[in-house]
Formats: structure tokens, sequence, C-alpha cells
């Protein structure tokens, strides 16, 4: 092999070679390129997997504290519930009492239900009034504050104004407020207001529900006012008024078992005005029961707007020379008629 052919295979191999490494320099190069790819979308996957997982682990962390926050805050309110239920708003409980009620209650001027005479009814049935039973003191008409769903916390409150004005009041009270409120019962007794029951749930359908229930938050409410004050009251007040709920039957019974029960012939209606327009509400009532030769027995509510406006309504009675009294067992009780 001449000199020259040596020299061709020598650049030919050389070219070879640099053919091979440059191609391996390429396939190298790619593989990388493909394999950084793949290798990085398997890591962005698993980020993204391992970022689900966070987000779902968090979203289940997060719903855990707010099912745990719900059942705290479930807690607090039931607790709150149960603490402050005597506190709540007994006279309009729900609609379907309401307009139950208003379908009987529409308030003539006198504030009895229109279907209803105003007439004081003695509990034998004789057309008599309270102020029969006591006269006229000192010839001034004799008047009747009569606070229902008590007591409250602005009870003791209202107590001081009655000292204030010194008038008379009777309070128809409910067992479960007595119970918290048993102090401001006892100071109820001790000023020297009458006191008598005004049942247990004042639910309608629970207490309406058979003469037997209506004996029995009677009677209930009543051993509680006796165990605080001991005073055994047989003066009572059925939620709402006798009509129209209180069956005939259900009369007798509370009359048999020694109750004695109360209406009202002046309406506030201090629990739907919540402001001082009960009190022209009361002082127009009170003049035509007046003009009829009654005595006005109003019905008011243990409540602090009724307690704020109240001396509006004392100076107004102690300006006609009014005199304000309790309610006493042997006087005739006013009740709506049953006709």
């Amino acid at each position: 092999m001449d000199r020259g052919q040596r020299r061709y295979y020598v650049y030919g191999f050389l070219t070879w070679l640099l053919f091979v490494s440059f191609s391996l320099f390429i396939y190298d190069t790619i593989y990388q390129s493909v394999s950084g790819h793949s290798h990085h979308d398997a890591h962005m996957g698993q980020q993204k997997k391992e970022g689900h997982q966070t987000e779902k682990t968090g979203e289940s962390e997060g719903k855990m504290v707010m099912e745990e926050m719900e059942e705290g805050t479930d807690e607090q309110i039931d607790e709150e519930v149960e603490s402050d239920e005597v506190e709540s708003d007994i006279e309009a409980e729900t609609e379907e009492d309401i307009e139950a009620v208003s379908a009987f209650n529409q308030a003539t001027p006198s504030g009895a239900p229109a279907d209803a005479s105003v007439t004081p009814t003695g509990r034998e049935g004789d057309v008599t009034s309270p102020e029969s039973a006591d006269e006229k003191i000192n010839d001034a008409p004799v008047v009747y504050l009569t606070f229902d769903d008590g007591p409250s916390h602005v009870t003791d409150d209202l107590l001081q104004l009655l000292d204030q004005y010194d008038v008379e009041a009777t309070f128809f009270m409910l067992e479960p407020r007595m119970k918290k409120y048993a102090q401001s019962v006892a100071a109820i007794v001790h000023h020297g207001h009458g006191v008598g029951v005004h049942g247990v749930t004042h639910d309608r359908k629970k207490f309406y529900a058979s003469s037997q229930s209506v004996l029995s938050e009677m009677a209930q409410a009543q051993q509680v006012l006796k165990e605080i004050t001991g005073v055994n009251s047989a003066l009572i007040r059925v939620p709402y008024g006798s009509v129209p709920f209180m069956k005939p039957e259900y009369l007798t019974a509370v009359e048999e078992h020694g109750f004695i029960l109360w209406d009202w012939n002046v309406d506030s209606r201090d629990w739907y005005f919540r402001d001082k327009r009960y009190v022209a509400h009361v002082i127009k009532q009170v003049e035509q029961v007046l003009k009829r030769n009654e005595s006005p027995v109003i019905l008011l509510h243990d409540l602090e707007e009724t307690y704020h406006h109240l001396p509006e309504l004392l100076d107004y009675f102690k300006e006609k020379g009014h005199v304000l009294a309790k309610i006493t067992p042997d006087m005739e009780p006013v009740q709506f008629s049953q006709e």
C-alpha cells in the first residue's frame, strides 16, 4: 500500500470516528433533553399530586375545624337559648299563635275580644265589678295595673318605680321566670303587691291541650310561688286570655280546683307597640271603661319598654286622682264572656 492509499484510509477512519462521536453527542444531548423533560414532568406531577393531596388534607382539616367550630357554636347557642329561654317575648311565640289569637281577639275600644262582653263576670255568673267590692277609695276611681309574663331583669326597677308613685299592682307570673328571678318574686310580695300565676309554657298548644294540662301548669306555677314567698295564691291568668281557648270544661275545672281566673278590660298592647304609644292606647280605653262606671283592669307586661314609659301613665293617673290598687282573692274577677 503506497503512501497515498494510507492517507486515504486514515482520513476515512478519522471521518468515521468524527461522525460516530458527533452522533453520540447528538444522541446524548437529545436523550438528556427528553429524559430531563420527563423527569421534570414527573417531578411536577408529583408536586401537583402532593399539592392536591395537601390541598385535600387542608380542606379536610379545615372542614373538621369548621365542623368543630359549628359544633361549638351550636353548643354555645344551645346554652344561650337554654339560659335565656325565659327571657323571650312569649306574647308572640309563633306566627300561628298570633294569627289564631288575632282571629278572635280583634281589640275593641274596651280592650277585650270583639265577641266577648267586657262586663266583669263573677264566679257565680253575677255581673259585678271589682269596684263594687271595694267601692271607690275616697270617691276616687280605682284602677288595677296587672303585669304578665314576669318576673324579668327589669322587675326590681319596676317595683322601685311603683314605690315612688306609692301605687299597687298585680303580677301574674310564669313558673320558669319565678325560678330564675326568685328574689324579684319575693320582692313583689315584700313591697305589698298582688301575685298570681300565668302558667309554665305559655305555649298555646301545650297549655290548652286539655283541662288537665291547664290545671297542671297552674298548679306547678302556684307551688313554685308558694315555695318562694309562702303565698298560696289562687289568682290565675291564662295565656292570651280566656277567649277563645278556655273551653267550658276548662273553666269548670279551674273553678272546681279553687283557682280564680282574671282577664282584663283594657289591653295596652305594649308587647306590640314596644314604645310610648301604648300609654295613649291605655288612656283612651281607661276613659271609656270609666264612662261605663267600671274599674279598669289594665293588661301590661313585665317588659323593659313598658317600664321605661310607665311614668307617663302613672303621671296621668296621679293627675286624675285615680287610685291604683292590687287585685285580691275576695274580689269578683273580670272575665270575658264565653257567649
